[in-house]
């Protein structure tokens, strides 16, 4: 997909999606074997974009957090009540 092409269809899904939300903002990548490219549109309030997509980063990174902890406690500890000493 050329990046033109890209910005169409994100235009597009942006369209749509603004018929039903107040904010859209879409992040897209795509590549081949040489390199990647991404694309990064969205229509509505911009801070509440930066405000939800900082949201979400956060989010993730609380998760990947909270798993990775969750899973070295299980690793380190199989009662479960060592951890407590």
């Amino acid at each position: 997909m050329t990046h033109e092409e890209g910005v169409t269809l994100v235009d597009q899904a942006i369209a749509v999606l603004m018929e039903h939300c107040d904010n859209v903002q879409i992040i897209a990548s795509w590549g081949d074997a040489r390199d990647t490219r991404y694309l990064s549109r969205g229509a509505g309030n911009w801070f509440a974009r930066v405000g939800q997509a900082e949201c979400w980063l956060n989010e993730c990174k609380n998760t990947e957090l909270a798993e990775a902890v969750g899973s070295a406690i299980d690793n380190d500890d199989k009662d479960g009540e060592e951890w407590k000493a």
